[in-house]
């Protein structure tokens, strides 16, 4: 909660509103040996149009989440 919390704080100072999707600001979190990696967004489009994201989403990033999915301790 204080992830989220912080990040819609944050997200306000540079001018987006995330108030209405503060349940869904922190996508995911992962804990590889002593770094905690959060995913977050940087737009509220994902929220906006979520069927266009697995379309316009580079290999990479899912080639990452994948890696990070595996390494994970959390």
């Amino acid at each position: 909660m204080e992830l989220r919390r912080g990040f819609v704080e944050f997200a306000r100072s540079r001018g987006f509103s995330f108030d209405g999707w503060f349940d869904y600001v922190v996508t995911d979190v992962w804990k590889v040996k002593d770094m905690l990696v959060i995913e977050l967004p940087c737009s509220a489009f994902p929220f906006t149009y979520p069927q266009l994201v697995p379309v316009l989403a580079p290999e990479e990033y899912w080639r990452l989440k994948a890696s990070l999915n595996t390494r994970s301790e959390l």
